[in-house]
């Protein structure tokens, strides 16, 4: 054999070599369901089994009546199913936190590639370690006063700067920035970003609550929280340090940490509990816009109230301005003098013919007349002073000396409602001490 034919021969070889030792090549399907053989086979002989932890990430039943949750202990967590068939028949009420005994099977889950527990059955076995913390936790700071309601400070009902303490990537200050631009613009966000979850997230929230009662900041109100989550995820906010932070905030603060169904330390001891951030958001700041909106039907609504009050006041005006006594205030009271002059006429005529007798009931008549005479003039006299009263208080420059106008188009038309008037139309305005003109830029 010459070197060439070695050299085939032996690359030959090789080639087979390579051929058997190569890794056979498997999909996730393949694999998912090889680990799940293995795990059937692995706990065949201990089907079903029983397992003890502590109820986690529990959030009841869903809309097909399955619940799915984790038991956990301190080392490890476990994912875990209980299928409407299952629980139907398991009358006890475990809630977040609760020490349980399950009995079931471990399955794999292929569609999600994860191994999961298969609950058969459940019974509770008291509370979990974090719960029985929280409890204890709870009780302290209430005995200590931290959940008082006198000791609780009211909300701005118009901020300026509105701070929140919670992630800078996470879904609650977009969820904060998104309410807040549609019910007031004009509010500013300032964001104290932190760390809302793991061993050091508790100081990281005090640190950022301290930061902002910098009252060079000028923050009216505090938003402290963070979405949903497992007791272990919200645990920072059931932090003793957490809780003093927000008890010693000179600012009012708004506890807004997970879902509507999760409380913590945190909801007790802030000033107001929100169930979702979004919450947080709408008892921070006003709506404004809504409130711009009723303020200009409020206004409009005025406006028509005060312009029909002046056209009925000048209809009344020119009624009376019409009839003969506003025309010649005295002429009733001319008349009344020149029938008393008649009489003191006639009865000077007939006095030469009166008895002793007669003159002194004459006498008593004349100081009678006048009498009635000084009586009437002054009963006239007084509704005289009335009607010029009334008269001054009509007088649309009276009503414009207190503050109000008269908008004309340039037809001399007076605008009472809006669709009168469009951008750009030139109207005269009418005050006290003369008018003006304007040219509508905004309706």
């Amino acid at each position: 054999m010459d070197l060439f034919q070695y050299a085939d021969e032996a690359g030959k070889e090789e080639k087979q070599e390579n051929a058997s030792s190569a890794p056979t090549v498997l999909t996730v399907s393949q694999v998912t369901v090889e680990i799940k053989h293995v795990l059937a086979q692995h706990f065949l002989s201990k089907n079903p089994i029983i397992i003890e932890g502590e109820v986690s990430n529990y959030r009841g039943r869903n809309s097909a009546g399955h619940m799915y949750f984790s038991l956990k202990d301190d080392n490890a967590v476990l994912p875990c199913v209980f299928f409407r068939f299952a629980n139907a028949k398991c009358n006890v009420s475990f809630k977040e936190g609760s020490l349980v005994q399950a009995k079931g099977k471990i399955e794999v889950y292929e569609k999600g590639g994860r191994y999961q527990f298969v609950l058969e059955s459940l019974r509770e076995k008291g509370q979990g370690k974090l719960y029985e913390e929280f409890v204890k936790l709870k009780q302290k700071l209430q005995t200590l006063g931290l959940f008082e309601q006198d000791k609780k400070k009211p909300i701005p009902a118009f901020p300026k700067r509105v701070g929140v303490v919670t992630s800078a990537t996470g879904s609650v200050i977009k969820d904060i920035i998104h309410v807040v631009a549609n019910r007031a613009p004009v509010v500013d966000i300032v964001l104290f970003p932190c760390q809302v979850q793991g061993d050091k997230a508790s100081e990281a929230i005090v640190s950022q609550i301290k930061r902002a009662q910098d009252r060079a900041l000028h923050i009216d109100t505090l938003i402290v929280g963070r979405g949903g989550g497992s007791i272990e995820d919200l645990w920072p906010f059931n932090e003793e340090n957490v809780a003093y932070a927000i008890a010693q905030s000179t600012i009012p603060v708004i506890s807004a940490v997970g879902h509507q169904t999760d409380f913590t330390i945190c909801d007790f001891v802030a000033d107001q509990r929100a169930a979702t951030p979004s919450q947080a958001a709408e008892f921070a700041v006003p709506n404004l816009i809504e409130m711009k909106k009723q303020m200009d039907s409020t206004y409009n609504q005025l406006i028509r109230e005060v312009m029909t009050r002046v056209a009925s006041y000048r209809q009344q005006l020119d009624r009376w301005t019409g009839s003969p006594m506003m025309r010649d205030p005295r002429s009733p009271l001319y008349q009344r003098m020149q029938y008393l002059d008649d009489l003191q006429a006639r009865l000077k005529e007939r006095s030469k013919y009166i008895t002793p007798l007669k003159v002194q009931q004459w006498s008593y008549l004349r100081k009678e007349l006048i009498s009635k005479q000084l009586q009437v003039m002054k009963t006239y006299s007084q509704r005289l002073d009335r009607l010029q009263t009334q008269l001054t208080l009509l007088d649309p420059t009276q009503i414009l000396s207190r503050g109000y106008s008269i908008v004309k188009t340039k037809d001399k038309k007076i605008i009472s409602h809006l669709d009168q008037v469009k951008i750009d139309d030139t109207l005269e305005v009418v005050v006290a001490d003369g008018g003006f003109e304007c040219i509508v830029s905004k309706v």
